[in-house]
């Protein structure tokens, strides 16, 4: 962020972790007045498009537990018992942030309306930004917080195997329709659903592409992020 945007946000009073996340909420504020333009336009047609905010709402779970985190590192210094709730939690919700990059596909049951596809388009393409940005900025944050307790390169591993575990997770709530609390209402369930996918080719397939995607996408994250 140069000086003029940084003095600019100051001038708006905006909080100082906004200011960090201001990317991100540009977005998903864009995303979100689209849908209700969506709705509006064509409410009695495509009500499903409801489901949109929800996931973006979801997509910021990880995100708002990342900057709680942060906040009362801040205060006083975590103990590893807090940490790790915290942590298995923020885990829990991550794959829901570029989780809506998998709904790109529902471009295909758009309704025939008042709405262009153009419009559609953009929509989706908004969403699924917006989603992967507060996942990014979400595992960012959790990384550096973690660069205080653990060894630099420990936590580095430790980002690669949450990465491989998102794409996991995608592709459970994707094609096999399980959510992220699921753990808690059907533990065995899941778990038995786990232990099986992993000797599926299609859902390792799954996996690994979007785990390379996700890596890619947070190497020029940080890149960007580091270089300001």
């Amino acid at each position: 962020m140069n000086m003029t945007q940084h003095l600019s946000l100051k001038r708006l009073n905006i909080p100082l972790f906004l200011q960090t996340i201001f990317p991100a909420f540009c977005v998903s504020t864009f995303a979100s007045l689209m849908l209700f333009f969506r709705l509006y336009k064509s409410w009695q047609h495509d009500a499903w498009y409801l489901a949109f905010g929800w996931n973006l709402f979801l997509a910021w779970v990880p995100l708002f537990i990342s900057i709680w985190l942060q906040w009362k590192h801040q205060q006083q210094k975590l103990s590893k018992i807090t940490l790790l709730f915290f942590l298995g939690c923020w885990l829990l919700f991550l794959p829901n942030s570029p989780y809506i990059i998998t709904d790109l596909l529902h471009i295909r049951h758009r309704g025939i309306g008042s709405v262009p596809i153009w419009f559609d388009t953009l929509f989706f393409f908004t969403f699924a930004l917006a989603g992967l940005q507060a996942g990014m900025f979400s595992l960012y944050f959790v990384q550096k917080l973690l660069n205080h307790y653990f060894n630099e390169k420990l936590v580095w591993v430790f980002v690669i195997a949450v990465l491989l575990l998102t794409g996991f997770g995608m592709y459970l709530g994707r094609e096999l329709r399980w959510n992220s609390w699921d753990i808690i209402s059907q533990p065995l369930a899941l778990s038995y659903v786990i232990i099986n996918q992993l000797f599926n080719i299609v859902a390792l397939q799954f996996t690994f592409t979007y785990f390379v995607a996700m890596k890619i996408f947070y190497l020029m994250f940080i890149y960007q992020r580091e270089m300001r």
